[in-house]
């Protein structure tokens, strides 16, 4: 069971509206955590624009406390 108390913020990332927002969990086979980002529901093409991580589906690597990175090989 996790522990409430021993939360730690690694990212976050401005929503321009309240709509299209996602937030999905999960780790995949790699032992890999996959985050995805809805687009934010502001009109525009944030998914298209590769240097705002709205529209996105990270891939972290978790397995330092603490801390991410971005595992080699992501595009």
């Amino acid at each position: 069971m996790a522990d409430p108390t021993s939360a730690t913020v690694i990212l976050e990332v401005p929503q321009p509206a309240e709509r299209h927002n996602a937030g999905g969990l999960s780790f995949g086979p790699d032992g890999l955590l996959y985050v995805s980002l809805g687009d934010g529901g502001s009109g525009g093409s944030t998914a298209q624009d590769t240097s705002n991580l709205l529209g996105s589906i990270l891939r972290l690597d978790v397995s330092e406390p603490g801390r991410y990175s971005v595992p080699p090989g992501n595009p």
